[in-house]
């Protein structure tokens, strides 16, 4: 916040410059320590809530909103287009195998195996066999943008009526925000409706 040079402070500037200009710092000053005073152009916001109670209020109208904008706008699309393309990029995360020997020396052969197995399971990495891993990557991404969370089940070995789809028997299950609801925690009774949590800590 800066403030604005008024009348008083043009006509100082001009008769003396450097009392012009430490009266415009003090001023300056002056106005930070105002901006914590609520005035006619400052309504503060009161909420004594804790941030899990603003979350628990907020979150769902917040990504209902940010849902529709991303269906119906633009602006907002190319935003979440350029986060994920940002962070993500077209091919996904790479990941680079570099096994060591006793030595401390790359172990070649493993490495090639390890990224043999690799490239088979980025196929088919989700239990829907829909989406490539860099697509998983993505998606999950511009959930998070969009969402504020995103979630991913890992389903490892034998899942019974589960066929994981490559030699690597594990499989990431992608669930969406709306799958963790937000009236599990009820602070209007004074406890969280989870498991293992005990008075403000979990076991």
């Amino acid at each position: 916040m800066t403030a604005r040079l008024n009348a008083v402070d043009r006509l100082l500037a001009w008769i003396d410059p450097q009392r012009g200009l430490n009266r415009l710092r003090s001023r300056t000053l002056l106005a930070h320590y105002e901006a914590a005073r609520p005035s006619p152009q400052r309504k503060f916001r009161r909420d004594g809530g804790s941030p899990n109670q603003l979350v628990q209020k907020g979150a769902v109208p917040l990504r209902n909103q940010m849902r529709y904008l991303d269906r119906n706008h633009d602006l907002v699309v190319g935003s979440l287009d350029v986060l994920v393309n940002n962070t993500v990029g077209a091919q996904g995360i790479g990941v680079e195998f570099q096994p060591r020997t006793l030595s401390g020396e790359i172990h070649a052969e493993y490495a090639a195996a390890l990224s043999s197995a690799w490239r088979d399971w980025q196929r088919r990495p989700e239990v829907r066999w829909q989406h490539s891993y860099a697509g998983c990557q993505r998606l999950l991404a511009r959930s998070l943008y969009r969402d504020g969370e995103a979630f991913a089940q890992l389903l490892i070995g034998l899942v019974p009526g589960l066929d994981h789809g490559t030699r690597v028997p594990f499989s990431l299950e992608l669930l969406e925000a709306d799958m963790v609801p937000m009236d599990y925690s009820d602070a209007a009774r004074g406890f969280v409706n989870r498991p293992g949590y005990r008075g403000g800590s979990f076991d």
